[in-house]
């Protein structure tokens, strides 16, 4: 799952994977299914699309420069793929989103850590946010507006509670829909969505540990290393050196 996580141009091939876990393709599949409920192939496009939906909802980047950053052959094919995910073409779900809390809460500035350790330069975002809003009817409307409050807090300071709240759902009601669509529980989507984000910090910038821990709303540095361990199968420090190593 970590090597899916950060694939998020799906360019790995499913027999590569396999290959560097040492399985074989169909034993790596069966384990897959057995574990995450779904094949490998449907969870990588389900984390593509998310966090696709976090740049629609959080930036000005336009379709094809999303279609394009997420590894699909063009507009069209990333449009296709979107609905069939979502429910909801790209540029009707962004311009629903638009007056929505989810894209409220993603424009707020967001708390970063310098680099140096030194005080951090720009407003936390809060659990406090006002989640009022108009909210889409139909479960699956409600559970993209949910994905996209989720994918928008990295630090995880909404409670599952509140989001349930914000669309209009009871939990037990927004639990069943999200896990039916999504594949996952919102706590477990979210966790790994935060693990993916911290991921690439690890990878691109110098940012240490502690400040990356912090950053992603964990109590701790070692807290950030268990939760990150049982995701990805190994610490955040030796997954960072594996990458440097490699150069990729």
């Amino acid at each position: 799952m970590g090597l899916l996580s950060t694939d998020l141009s799906g360019e790995f091939a499913m027999a590569d994977i396999a290959a560097s876990l040492e399985v074989s393709k169909s034993c790596f599949f069966k384990a897959f299914r057995q574990q995450v409920g779904e094949t490998p192939h449907r969870w990588r496009l389900r984390q593509r699309i998310a966090s696709a939906q976090s740049d629609l909802l959080g930036s000005r980047i336009t379709l094809l420069d999303v279609a394009r950053k997420y590894g699909f052959t063009d507009q069209a094919h990333f449009a296709r793929t979107f609905r069939r995910i979502v429910g909801d073409t790209p540029s009707s779900w962004r311009a629903g989103m638009s007056c929505t809390p989810a894209r409220r809460y993603a424009e707020q500035p967001e708390e970063r850590p310098q680099s140096n350790g030194g005080a951090t330069t720009s407003r936390t975002r809060s659990s406090r946010t006002s989640l009022g809003g108009s909210v889409p009817s139909g479960p699956s409307s409600r559970v993209a507006l949910a994905l996209g409050l989720l994918a928008a807090d990295r630090s995880g300071d909404l409670s599952i509670d509140q989001v349930a709240a914000s669309v209009q759902m009871s939990k037990a009601n927004f639990f069943h829909a999200f896990r039916e669509q999504v594949g996952r529980t919102p706590h477990q989507w979210r966790l790994e969505q935060r693990i993916a984000a911290a991921q690439s910090d690890l990878a691109n910038n110098s940012m240490s540990l502690s400040e990356i821990a912090c950053h992603y709303g964990f109590s701790d540095q070692a807290h950030f290393t268990r939760t990150f361990r049982r995701v990805v199968g190994e610490t955040p420090n030796s997954w960072r050196v594996r990458r440097q190593r490699h150069g990729s």
